[in-house]
Formats: structure tokens, sequence, C-alpha cells
């Protein structure tokens, strides 16, 4: 009678440590068809193999690597290709690596992460057709910059910068105007009993994020695009306060950084988590590819659609795979890349989400 207690305490143990995991597809009430349609303005043979896509008053701003440029400005309204900028290379105009791009205001930035800058572009200097149309570049500066990497970032309409960090004294870091580390918040990850000894550097490839901010400038989004981790942050004076921490699901990979050599390799049976997250004044909104692409380049066959407070609301299911998309929050209309499944030629498509 004693070994069958100690069986069921062991067997109670052992069912209380395992994580409860839930996989997105299972957590919408609501699904929709969402139909998407060519913006006929702009033609396939004015893109070359598109990126990502942004939107700016009446222009739409595509990173497409075109005549050593990675980046194009289109009139929406016309279709009408007004320049090519930001040129690559290393000088001091130039971008050698986009790692991220957003807009700020009638701003658009961009982080190049192999010369640790960032430039920002008015779009009145780009309409101005001036050579040099960035308006101010920063610097990224860690306090110490040993093992302290930038990942991807947004700027607050103070001028301070709030990024996702390699960084031993958490993953997130607020910098000042000036690109200064003032402080890193959140070293912890969330506990995985396979990977419990591992330290930040690590961590910070098994557990990738995304952030965006609401319009108000009020809330921080952080969100993973390698496993089921969705975080909410007000944001304060030099401070985050977390507010929301849903961990559906953990990564699967082995550890490999060794001396130099950092990173992760994913199982082959590790779930992604969601990509390309796009926040408005309603939703929040972010893609994911429930059923594999039939070809090896990410798409996304559906968009979910988040309460602002993380409770998930609608599944569209999309009538195109998409690869990046955003949002208009003036208008709720939703503008996305996507490529013919055969011939893999680029367009654009809009579709009304709000």
């Amino acid at each position: 009678m004693k070994h069958v207690l100690k069986i069921l305490l062991l067997y109670t143990l052992l069912a209380s440590c395992a994580r409860s995991e839930t996989d997105y597809t299972k957590l919408f009430p609501i699904r929709k068809n969402l139909e998407l349609t060519k913006v006929k303005e702009i033609s396939s043979d004015m893109l070359g193999m598109p990126g990502d896509i942004f939107c700016i008053r009446d222009y739409f701003v595509i990173q497409d690597e075109i005549d050593n440029y990675w980046y194009s400005l289109f009139n929406k309204k016309t279709g009408e290709l007004v320049r090519y900028f930001a040129p690559k290379g290393r000088g001091p105009q130039e971008i050698l690596y986009p790692m991220d791009q957003g807009v700020h205001g009638d701003n658009f930035y961009v982080y190049d992460s192999s010369l640790e800058i960032i430039h920002i572009y008015s779009l009145d200097s780009l309409l101005a057709h001036k050579d040099n149309c960035i308006t101010k570049s920063i610097k990224i500066h860690f306090k110490n910059k040993q093992n302290a990497q930038c990942r991807n970032l947004v700027l607050l309409e103070s001028g301070e910068i709030i990024a996702n960090c390699c960084h031993p004294e958490g993953h997130l870091v607020l910098f000042d105007t000036a690109g200064m580390e003032k402080k890193a918040f959140f070293p912890d990850y969330p506990y995985d009993p396979l990977h419990k000894d591992e330290n930040y550097i690590p961590k910070s490839f098994a557990f990738q994020y995304n952030c965006r901010i609401d319009p108000r400038n009020e809330r921080l989004y952080n969100i993973s695009t390698t496993t089921g981790h969705f975080q909410i942050f007000n944001i304060k004076k030099d401070s985050l306060e977390r507010i929301v921490n849903n961990v559906y699901y953990l990564p699967k990979y082995e550890n490999t950084c060794s001396g130099e050599n950092y990173g992760v390799l994913f199982s082959k049976d590790n779930t992604p988590g969601l990509f390309n997250p796009e926040v408005t004044d309603k939703y929040i909104y972010a893609g994911y590819e429930e059923q594999p692409a039939p070809h090896t380049h990410m798409a996304y066959d559906v968009l979910y659609q988040f309460n602002l407070d993380g409770t998930p609301a609608v599944c569209y299911n999309l009538s195109n795979r998409i690869s990046r998309f955003y949002i208009d929050n003036e208008t709720g209309t939703l503008y996305a890349i996507s490529a013919d499944p055969i011939t893999r030629e680029p367009y654009i498509y809009q579709a009304k989400v709000e």
C-alpha cells in the first residue's frame, strides 16, 4: 500500500510540473473569411522582391531591393513610383542590413543591426527628392557592449526607444533620445524545465520577439515569433508594467552556443509563434501559418485579431497567402504583400478589417 501511495504521489508531482499548452489555432471563438483584392495601381513589374509594406498618409513604403536601394516610395492613390531611397552600403547615408523598420508619425525609421544605428526619414524629405533624406540618425549605445545586442525596436513619442535585446539584465531595454541605454527590464523568460540552467544568451535566441506600441503610446505589445509567448506592458516614465504574460507553449530547441558562436537549433516539431504584429486603436493583429505553405517561403494563411487586452477575437481565413502586412489605423484597411504560388510574381493586396 505504501508503494502505491508513493507512485500516486510521484504521478501527482509530475502532473503538477507539466505545463498545459494551448495551440493558437484553438483559441479563437469566431472564424471569418477575408477576401483580398489586388491594388491595381501597382503592377508586379514595378516590384522586385518586396519584403515588407507600410503606409504613411497617402503613400506606401515598400521594402524592396531594386537598383541597389532597400526601399521604394509609391503614391497609394495613383500607383506612381515616387522614388527609391536608403542605398546599400556602409556610408553615412547607407544601410548595410535593415533588421527592423516602422512608421513613427509622418516618419519612417530603419534599424541597421550591422552598424547599430537608426535612420529616420520624414515623408516631407522623401517627397522633396533630397539626396540626403535622413532627418536624424541615432547610434545605439549599451552600458556594457559585451554580449548585448539589439534585435528590434519601437520609437516612442518622446523620442526614446524601447528594444528587444540580448542583454544580461533584461530582454527589453529603454534607450534615451540619443540612443544611450537607460535601463533594462524583465530578465526572466518563461520557465522551461528542459532548459532551466541556461543563461540569457540562448534564451534570447529561443524566445525571439516583435514589439509594437499602440497609436496612443500607452502600451507595448511584445509577441514571440518563435513560440507561444504574448506580453502586454503599460508604458510609464522610465519603466514598464507587465499586465499580460500569456505563455501558450514553449519552444523546442537545442542550445548550440559554444565559445563565441551563439544560437539555438529549433526542433522540426517546434511550433512557431505569431508574425508581423500590428496594433490599431481597436485591435491587435498577427499573421500565422495554420496550414504549411506549398513552397518553402513563409506565407500566412490566417490573420488573427486580438482585443487590446490580449484576448482572442477573430481568426480571418485569408483568400490569398500573404508574407507581410500593414494595417492603416485611420481607415482600418489591411495592405499586404502576396506572391503568385506558381510564378512567384509579387502583388499588393488590400482588404477592410475594421
